[in-house]
């Protein structure tokens, strides 16, 4: 989970941000990252998950050998 700061010209400052990323691997050779920018206020609306929720998940997926 990553906090940003992301500025634009109503935020000079920078408009805070969650977001989670994770490594992608193909056939064990790093590709890159994916990255989901995070609706905080849909999330505490609709799932009452707020950032602090958002640190305790735990991500787990694939691993690098494993096919869909």
């Amino acid at each position: 989970m990553l906090t940003l700061y992301r500025t634009n010209k109503e935020n000079p400052m920078g408009n805070r941000g969650i977001e989670a990323a994770f490594e992608t691997y193909k056939n064990k050779e790093f590709l890159g990252w994916l990255i989901f920018q995070m609706d905080t206020a849909l999330l505490e609306d609709e799932y009452c998950i707020d950032e602090e929720g958002l640190k305790k998940f735990e991500f787990k997926g694939l691993q690098p050998d494993e096919k869909f």
